[in-house]
C-alpha cells in the first residue's frame, strides 16, 4: 500500500495568501513541469501525486483570481 498524502486546503490556502502573485506564477509552473513525472509515479505505483498537485494549483488559482 502506497502513502497518500493528503492537502490540508486551509493551511494551503493560507500559505499562499502570504505569497505575492509572482511567486504564485512560480509554484504553477513548477507543478506543471512536475506533473508528468508526478502522473507516472502514480500509474506505476498506485499514489495520487498528481492529484495533489492538482489541488495545489487550484488553490493558487483561486488565489490569483481573488486579487483581480
Amino acid at each position: 500500500m502506497t502513502n497518500q498524502r493528503t492537502i490540508n486546503w486551509k493551511e494551503k490556502a493560507d500559505q499562499f495568501k502570504l505569497m505575492t502573485t509572482c511567486q504564485l506564477l512560480d509554484a504553477l509552473s513548477d507543478i506543471r513541469k512536475t506533473l508528468p513525472a508526478a502522473d507516472a509515479m502514480d500509474r506505476e505505483t498506485g499514489s495520487c501525486e498528481g492529484g495533489y498537485y492538482r489541488d495545489e494549483a487550484s488553490i493558487i488559482h483561486k488565489e490569483i483570481i481573488s486579487r483581480r
